[in-house]
């Protein structure tokens, strides 16, 4: 079923006013940046991540889990996890290296992969390349991204700091790696939210998982 016939089925069972809302918040959409977080561990790090991406506009998601897997703290997500596309690699037969087909995968879309790293040598984020999608890159908490990742990185960036520490928590971290390169591709005309049919796939989501037995309603 095509996505537009899944709204016109399912739009009676909204609210106009709902409705009306799903349309203006696909329109915000992005996918000129997303985010991956490596091997995260604390769920309400993810959770906070998660929401920093639904308020600012970013659609997808990409979670590499290795030892670690992704939970969500509904108490911090705040139903985020809902509204986005969530792209999960898990180390099984079929993906012996979760963080090689994730850079793989975004690579071949066209992705820019940003390494987030408080070290020499990183440009400022107030600097990062924009002339292609950017792929942003966040390590677990307390070591940061493997050496894999990093080696897979097209450029390393950081944000500048004015005290002692070196690095913020890396949930404080995606917020503001994020609310830095939207601004800047807003400044330059460069956001580029989603043409219209991903925005029609977008609201056949969010209605599917919003309308009480949708499955049945369509079916």
């Amino acid at each position: 079923m095509s996505p537009q016939e899944t709204i016109r089925r399912l739009a009676p069972f909204v609210t106009p006013e709902r409705l009306e809302r799903f349309r203006a918040v696909a329109a915000r959409r992005t996918r000129q940046v997303t985010v991956v977080l490596e091997n995260l561990y604390q769920d309400h790090n993810i959770s906070a991540v998660l929401r920093t991406c639904d308020g600012l506009g970013v659609q997808d998601v990409h979670v590499i889990e290795r030892e670690n897997a992704f939970r969500v703290n509904e108490e911090v997500a705040l139903g985020a996890s809902k509204w986005l596309s969530i792209h999960r690699y898990r180390a099984d037969a079929a993906t012996p290296d979760p963080v090689a087909a994730c850079l793989h995968r975004l690579r071949s879309m066209g992705y820019c992969l940003v390494a987030t790293l408080p070290r020499a040598g990183a440009l400022s984020v107030h600097n990062c390349p924009l002339d292609q999608p950017v792929a942003l890159l966040l390590g677990t908490e307390m070591t940061g991204l493997s050496e894999e990742a990093i080696r897979g990185a097209d450029v390393a960036v950081y944000y500048p700091m004015e005290g002692f520490t070196e690095s913020f928590n890396v949930s404080v971290s995606a917020a503001l790696f994020l609310q830095a390169l939207l601004l800047r591709l807003e400044q330059l005309g460069q956001r580029h939210p989603l043409n219209t049919e991903e925005q029609d796939r977008l609201v056949a989501e969010w209605l599917t998982r919003s309308v009480r037995h949708a499955e049945a309603i369509l079916r």
